[in-house]
């Protein structure tokens, strides 16, 4: 458990990659400046996740809170690029503090583009809990077991050191995006339905040197 008790309504990647194929389709005419927030149905956190998994898996799941340096050494045991990971730890700030349940936090952009509703967290674990990798085996456990009491041995990734040494770029004053006036209006709107901000929106224009 990285979120604490926050909720998000999390959505398949099955479920992302139909909405991604529709509106690449269907192009620009039809969806340029329009926002789009694919969820799942139904907001979850993440000691309501892992009954979930229990009941997919057979077996007890338990949750802990774990944090994200710990997460840095599991991610390098198992050969994460630490990217995905940095950028992570804003993504589980940001649910904790509850930006994901902001204005409700459940769309049907799913169904609306596809034609088909979006499917439950407990499809999503059943059908991967079905994959060989999570199956009960003897061999799969006996890894689980090694892995898991090899983790403490592996040095973990120092983030705000890797982001540095790539010069990612630094907000004078960054903050959580449920923190920000201007995201709290913009998802607002987009949740309630309106749009008074497409406006605004204008194709980006690059030149040599930008």
């Amino acid at each position: 458990m990285l979120s604490g008790d926050g909720r998000a309504a999390p959505v398949s990647n099955e479920d992302m990659g139909r909405t991604a194929a529709v509106l690449l389709a269907e192009g620009p005419d039809k969806h340029a400046g329009n926002r789009y927030r694919p969820t799942g149905p139904q907001l979850l956190n993440a000691r309501e996740m892992a009954a979930i998994v229990t009941k997919a898996v057979g077996h007890p799941v338990l949750p802990i809170n774990m944090p994200i340096w710990m997460l840095g050494k599991v991610a390098r045991q198992q050969g994460i690029d630490p990217y995905q990971i940095s950028c992570l730890r804003y993504y589980m700030e940001d649910m904790k503090r509850g930006t994901f349940a902001f204005e409700g936090g459940v769309t049907n952009v799913v169904e609306e583009l596809t034609g088909t509703p979006a499917e439950s967290f407990e499809t999503t674990a059943r059908r991967y809990a079905a994959l060989p990798f999570a199956r009960q085996t003897l061999g799969n456990r006996l890894n689980a077991f090694v892995s898991f009491n090899m983790t403490p041995f592996y040095r973990g990734y120092n983030f705000d050191k890797w982001d540095r040494a790539r010069d990612f770029p630094v907000p004078l004053k960054p903050s959580l995006s449920i923190d920000d006036e201007q995201w709290r209006i913009e998802h607002a709107a987009q949740m309630n339905g309106s749009r008074p901000w497409a406006e605004n929106i204008r194709p980006l224009r690059t030149s040599h040197g930008a």
